[in-house]
């Protein structure tokens, strides 16, 4: 099993003042979600697969029939994606995804010898898929198709009808579907997005606490059959164990409800605030730059019009404007840029205007 670098993460680590390129909101403090921490609480693993309380609190977020047995805790949604495409797929398997994509289970699946197969998100169609391209596309072979919804890095959302028919194709050939829902609950009009547990007896949903601002504590699951969850929780086992528990304690309090509501209302009044900004800018580099305005999220996804490769791009924006952007070759899109929007309001009105400097003296007179 040899697996490719995952060239996204390594380069979100670079330092910058204006930092575009990230997935998630300004982070909340600990003070934001608790005041109260009790001292005799034990350093302890708990429970692998996670507490019934836990368990039963993001069974919630889900449809009427997802109980807690359906549900795994793991260390962030990266962990609960590496469990099920670890436990389904196998040599030779076909993993059909949509590009362009938040590529962690790209890279899995290829070290697992699978064959990947695309099916593109058109930007004719805001990023949307073309349905008669994934039944093109999916054949006896396909062992699963993923796809996340919202979409990162575009905004992009499939409605329920399109997941319906994504599973009714899945359906025909006995596919498992995957869609990672870490941005599940930010749209901007604020109906939460489908998943296929909802309408697919092999569908498959992860999701996190971690784009509310609530990285630090790498809360994650999976919604599954409880077949497959048995199956991943004793993968668990080999990978992390257990997910921490100081994490899981502050998890469970996130997901009141009461708390989410907070949270993810904090989270969209951002997303609408900037996104205005956003689209002023857009308009001010028409020519450089086009775009379809996100759904949902913290980024947009750029196309740009300059003769040179994103990386080498966003290089050079992060050395001569300490701007960092996220390069569009690291999601599957050349010439696009991952722009992430809801960060600190200073931080993007600099930043973008220092982007936008920057296309002007590269495209020349």
């Amino acid at each position: 099993m040899k697996i490719e670098d995952f060239s996204l993460e390594r380069w979100l680590l670079n330092p910058s003042r204006f930092d575009l390129a990230s997935a998630g909101i300004t982070k909340l403090r600990l003070g934001d979600l608790t005041n109260s921490i009790d001292p005799d609480m034990l350093m302890a693993y708990g429970v692998t697969n996670g507490s019934l309380s836990i368990r039963k609190a993001v069974a919630e977020r889900y449809d009427a029939n997802v109980s807690p047995e359906n549900v795994l805790i793991s260390t962030g949604a990266a962990e609960a994606n590496f469990l099920v495409l670890y436990r389904l797929l196998e040599k030779e398997d076909e993993f059909v995804t949509f590009l362009p994509t938040y590529m962690q289970c790209v890279g899995i699946a290829r070290s697992l010898g699978a064959q990947v197969r695309i099916v593109p998100l058109r930007e004719e169609l805001n990023f949307k898929p073309d349905i008669n391209e994934l039944r093109k596309v999916v054949t006896k072979r396909t062992k699963l198709i993923f796809l996340v919804n919202p979409n990162n890095p575009t905004g992009s959302i499939l409605s329920a009808e399109e997941m319906q028919e994504i599973c009714e194709i899945a359906s025909q050939v006995d596919a498992w579907v995957l869609c990672d829902g870490a941005l599940r609950g930010l749209e901007v009009e604020g109906q939460v997005s489908s998943t296929p547990v909802e309408f697919y007896r092999k569908g498959i949903a992860t999701g996190s606490l971690s784009k509310i601002g609530l990285t630090g504590i790498r809360i994650g699951w999976m919604v599954a059959p409880k077949d497959l969850v048995d199956l991943c929780w004793s993968m668990k086992d080999y990978t992390t164990l257990s997910h921490s528990g100081i994490g899981e304690y502050l998890g469970a309090i996130a997901l009141q409800s009461g708390n989410m509501a907070r949270f993810f209302q904090r989270a969209r009044t951002v997303i609408k605030e900037h996104l205005g900004i956003l689209s002023k800018w857009v308009a001010e580099n028409h020519g450089l730059i086009e775009w379809s305005p996100p759904k949902a999220g913290h980024t947009t996804f750029l196309k740009y019009n300059l003769e040179v490769d994103s990386v080498e791009l966003c290089k050079r924006l992060l050395a001569e404007e300490s701007v960092l952007l996220g390069p569009g070759d690291y999601f599957g899109s050349p010439r696009h840029l991952r722009l992430r929007y809801s960060c600190d309001r200073n931080v993007l009105m600099e930043g973008l205007t220092r982007f936008g400097a920057f296309l002007r003296r590269v495209s020349g007179p």
